[in-house]
């Protein structure tokens, strides 16, 4: 009994750290998977690909009104797969060379 209780807390630290590797190269995303159907799936996070690139750690999040006509079907042109949501607050994560205008950390 003993022997397989000291398992199952070792399987439940090893997911543990799975998770938390995991959580460092992810993030949520809100994906239009057709009309009317949507999902909260993992993402691999953006990287910096140009000097004028920046990441951003989204604290708060919103939808606008075109996200809205998207997910009722209204918008033919926007094939499923496409992830919404791009009005937020967040906290600047990294930032390319040509960024000058902010600086890590700073809430935008």
């Amino acid at each position: 009994m003993e022997e397989r209780m000291g398992e199952v807390l070792t399987a439940a630290r090893d997911a543990a750290s799975l998770r938390a590797i995991v959580a460092k190269d992810t993030m949520k995303a809100l994906v239009y998977r057709g009309p009317g159907f949507k999902a909260l799936e993992e993402h691999p996070k953006p990287v910096i690909q140009a000097s004028d690139d920046a990441t951003v750690k989204l604290v708060k999040t919103t939808i606008c009104g075109t996200d809205l006509h998207i997910l009722k079907g209204d918008v033919p042109t926007c094939a499923p797969g496409r992830i919404l949501g791009h009005e937020g607050i967040g906290v600047v994560e990294s930032a390319g060379a040509g960024v000058t205008m902010f600086n890590l950390a700073i809430k935008c």
